[in-house]
Order: structure tokens, then sequence, then C-alpha cells
């Protein structure tokens, strides 16, 4: 019984994806923050959300996956997509998440028609 309870414990927890709604915009810009020197508003953030070019997608944990722990936001165009920023939770780095979010948008702007994606990574980064 305890060596059950241990493996439980142990095992990883995979977060659930889901799309992001204005709803979402506190949650990541406070996410934003921890990547990122200079960390985007919540209006800023409020503001990529309600525009109809830009998707995003979160990866998150509890029933409907409400606690993020990752986030990334494109905007698309003409078939073509710019990643404009992804980030993980410190607490959930080195864990797959951020490359679950990758693939998960990747196949999300895929299945939207888009053919190139592109990244800006800055040389600090």
């Amino acid at each position: 019984m305890l060596a059950t309870l241990r493996s439980w414990f142990k095992r990883k927890r995979i977060p659930a994806l889901r799309g992001l709604t204005q709803a979402d915009a506190h949650d990541v810009a406070a996410l934003h923050a921890e990547g990122f020197h200079r960390g985007w508003s919540v209006e800023e953030i409020e503001g990529l959300l309600a525009d109809r070019t830009v998707t995003g997608l979160g990866a998150g944990y509890g029933r409907f996956a409400t606690a993020l722990a990752g986030f990334v936001l494109s905007r698309v165009a003409a078939g073509e997509a710019e990643i404009l920023t992804i980030g993980v939770a410190r607490r959930a780095r080195g864990q797959g998440v951020g490359r679950l979010l990758l693939e998960g948008h990747l196949s999300q702007l895929a299945a939207a028609g888009v053919r190139e994606v592109f990244l800006e990574v800055d040389e600090a980064n």
C-alpha cells in the first residue's frame, strides 16, 4: 500500500492544453513577468487576447486546466504565424511543459492553414 502511494505521488503530472481567453490575462501577465526582464502588462495581454489575429494556448493543471503552468501566443496572417511569446512557470520548468505547449500550438496553427512559423529570440535569451 505504501509503495503504491509513493509511486502515485512521484508520477509526473502532465498538464492539459486549452485555448486562452481574456480571462487568462492576469495569469499570463504574471507568468510572462517570471520569464522576461520586461514583462508585458495585463492590459497588453488583454489587448493581444482580444485581437482576432492572435491565437493563444495554455497548459494548466486542475479539472479545467485553470492553474496555468505555461502559455504561448502567436499572431497569424496570410498562412504565416509569428510566435510572439512563450513562457513556462518557474515551478514547471524542466518538466516538458514548453515542449508540450509548442507541439500543441504548432499543430493548432497547422490545422488553421499556417505553413510557416517565425520566432525571434533575443541574443541574451
